[in-house]
């Protein structure tokens, strides 16, 4: 009998600007499958690069929700909103 051959798998490599703007993407409200299948990539990649990018922001530096809430109080009454 013949032996059949197995088919490696290629690894592709994405650089940062094509991860970034697949991020971009599902972050301004495109769906996660939406995205990946045009970009030929896998879902499963795109839901662990959108994971690493919200465990790797730190709530330092980041404005209070409280600061938030008043800030827009403020902008509403001036008319800006």
């Amino acid at each position: 009998m013949e032996k059949q051959k197995r088919i490696k798998a290629v690894r592709r490599n994405y650089d940062e600007g094509f991860k970034s703007e697949a991020l971009r993407m599902v972050n301004g409200g495109r769906s996660v499958p939406d995205v990946a299948r045009p970009l030929g990539m896998s879902e499963n990649l795109l839901y662990k690069w959108r994971t690493e990018q919200k465990s790797s922001y730190s709530p330092e530096g980041m404005p209070s929700w409280s600061n938030c809430a008043s800030n827009y109080a403020r902008l509403k009454w001036s008319g800006m909103f």
